[in-house]
């Protein structure tokens, strides 16, 4: 116990000073969507920044039960130029739901089917950061719409079949969190050629 309370006690002293030397001062003047999504940033030590794309998992409530979504979207203003104009998240929202067609379709054997919308931030919603999107390029909120609709596609196509525990739509949102936010793998750096050795024997030549 003295061993477990003395490292409950460095990692918190280590989280304060991670807190106290990183700047996550929230720019003036700007959406209420985008404060709210800031604070969540705030507690994996992530500081948003401008012309980058950000994923949230969204609940309706705090219940267990209620429906979640995956929020992606990308900080922008209107003139970057101008230090006065506020910042905000344009963003679409992305989930799973079913087609039910029989008694217990909602329990397991509902097919399942995505849909994306336009983003706007309700009184209640509840948040969880999930992580800078990975997109190599994109020029607007069109370019992310696509490229995330494409890997929401790909997790219903690899499993159509709605259950309750196992296929719904908060691991839906969390899977496709997880995609579009993994940091892709690294080329790695081209190796030196490799000279023959030389060959150091001493040479005879006979007349």
């Amino acid at each position: 116990m003295v061993v477990l309370r003395t490292t409950l006690v460095y990692l918190s002293l280590f989280i304060s000073l991670i807190l106290a030397v990183t700047d996550f001062t929230l720019p003036e003047n700007q959406t209420p969507a985008l404060q709210v999504l800031w604070k969540e940033t705030q507690k994996r030590c992530v500081t948003m920044e401008l012309n980058k794309a950000y994923a949230f998992r969204q609940k309706d409530t705090d219940k267990i039960s209620s429906h979640a979504r995956l929020v992606v979207g990308h900080i922008w203003k209107d003139d970057e130029d101008d230090d006065s104009m506020p910042w905000d998240f344009e963003a679409y929202w992305f989930d799973m739901v079913f087609r039910q067609t029989r008694p217990f379709d909602h329990i397991w054997g509902g097919q399942c089917l995505t849909r994306n919308s336009n983003w706007e931030c309700r009184e209640g919603n509840k948040f969880k950061f999930s992580g800078e999107v990975q997109i190599q390029q994109f020029e607007d909120i069109d370019d992310i719409v696509d490229a995330v609709g494409d890997q929401a596609q790909a997790i219903i196509t690899k499993n159509d079949c709605y259950s309750l525990l196992t296929n719904n739509c908060q691991l839906f949102a969390r899977n496709l969190g997880k995609r579009i936010t993994k940091v892709p793998p690294q080329a790695p750096p081209p190796q030196p050629a490799v000279q023959p050795p030389i060959d150091m024997r001493p040479r005879f030549e006979i007349d």
